[in-house]
């Protein structure tokens, strides 16, 4: 009988439900954009690392650098045994989980022309495995089968003053204390969808038999990358200890797994900043719509002082009286909270369909993560995010409720005008 009763009060005063839910739709709205937002940035900074950097494992010899833009000079390389590159690759790749791996040399040295030389990150990647695992330079490492090529990170040709197509030097000592050198041709800039573009600005991307011949190495390497198939990718730790698993125990002797995040250090901070930002967001919506509720509630109830004194008349409790009011209230937030979910949903399905939402600038990059962010429907926080304001919504209008149920009954019934 109450519920019934308070659907229709709810319903009968069509301009105070048109209010409050009209208010909590609009937050409700904004509610899921905002979280739809943070786990879009946060998906786009992983695919950022992963796609485009290290992909999600990687496995280095102990002692070596763990960062991924900490390297060594070639005198310092901590390598994977020669003997131990391809077998390890194809124990991991027999692993069900494992999509794609790829061994890499990565080093620091000097590259330049005849007027200047600068550092530079060279990497020297397999140009038919670093595409399926870094997705993001599968046609950038393509002209890489030429051993003759490489591509270049655009700040770095800007710097030395290299345009695609002219020849550059790679400098370089080597472990046995000797020099050598070697002439590219700059088939290519680098021009991806990483998060930042700083991230590649020292980037030159070599092939890696080439390196290992500028070094006078054998067929070692410094790094071995995997990427995991989508569906093993939501628990990295037991992914790579079970990568871990397939060595055999000289290979763990001296080597050690690493997931991306532990590579990429960087992005956990990143991460904790969008989180943080957006958490700022979500309450700052929440509180806003639950104030305004509180005070559309007080201003309705005082409103209705004649309809509650004519209630008390006839024998309706206190007790009842503000369980009619706190479900009336309940009904107007989950109605405009279902409206503004839906309307919400709607938005970021049309962002999503639309190409996502693009970075017009760095600035547009720190904040959606990277150069393109496809938002995320995540159907359970949105679940959440409604149990926890319809909750919040009758715990702070409970106390105006009581308070409007407890009044003096003949001051209500003279209060009509």
């Amino acid at each position: 009988m109450l519920f019934t009763l308070s659907i229709r009060n709810a319903f009968r005063h069509r301009g105070r439900l048109l209010l409050t839910t009209s208010i909590v739709m609009v937050a409700s709205l904004l509610l899921v954009i905002a979280v739809g937002q943070i786990g879009g940035i946060n998906r786009t900074l992983t695919n950022s690392v992963t796609d485009t950097l290290t992909g999600h494992i990687n496995i280095k010899p102990q002692g070596a650098p763990v960062a991924f833009f900490e390297f060594a000079s070639p005198k310092r390389l901590e390598l994977i045994r020669a003997e131990d590159v391809e077998d390890v690759i194809a124990r991991v790749s027999a692993l069900p989980m494992v999509e794609a791996v790829t061994p890499r040399i990565k080093f620091g040295s000097l590259i330049g022309n005849d007027e200047k030389s600068i550092p530079a990150m060279i990497i020297g990647v397999d140009p038919e495995r670093e595409g399926k695992v870094c997705t993001d330079l599968v046609n950038i490492v393509k002209p890489l089968q030429d051993s003759g090529n490489a591509v270049l990170a655009t700040y770095l040709a800007n710097r030395v003053g290299i345009q695609q197509g002219e020849n550059i030097l790679v400098f370089s000592e080597t472990a046995d204390d000797s020099f050598n050198a070697a002439e590219f041709k700059i088939d290519s800039t680098i021009d991806t969808p990483v998060l930042i573009d700083e991230f590649i600005n020292s980037v030159f991307l070599v092939d890696i038999q080439t390196v290992r011949d500028l070094l006078y190495l054998d067929q070692s390497a410094s790094e071995i990358s995997i990427r995991l198939k989508p569906g093993y990718t939501t628990d990295l730790a037991a992914a790579r200890d079970a990568i871990n698993r397939a060595l055999t125990p000289a290979q763990q002797a001296y080597l050690k797994t690493y997931t991306y995040r532990e590579v990429e250090q960087s992005i956990e901070g990143i991460s904790g900043i969008a989180a943080g930002m957006g958490t700022i967001q979500v309450g700052t919506i929440m509180l806003i719509m639950l104030v305004t509720v509180l005070i559309i509630t007080s201003i309705t109830l005082h409103e209705r002082r004649f309809e509650i004194g004519a209630l008390m008349s006839i024998g309706m409790s206190p007790a009842k009286l503000t369980a009619m009011f706190v479900m009336e209230v309940g009904i107007k937030v989950v109605l405009g909270y279902v409206l503004g979910a839906i309307l919400g949903f709607l938005i970021l399905q049309g962002i999503n369909f639309s190409g996502g939402i693009k970075a017009a600038n760095q600035v547009d990059q720190y904040i959606y993560g990277g150069k393109v962010m496809f938002p995320i429907v995540d159907y359970a926080n949105i679940a959440l995010g409604m149990v926890l304001v319809v909750s919040i919504a009758l715990l702070i209008t409970l106390g105006t409720c009581i308070k409007a149920s407890r009044q003096d009954i003949v001051g209500l019934l003279n209060s009509k005008k």
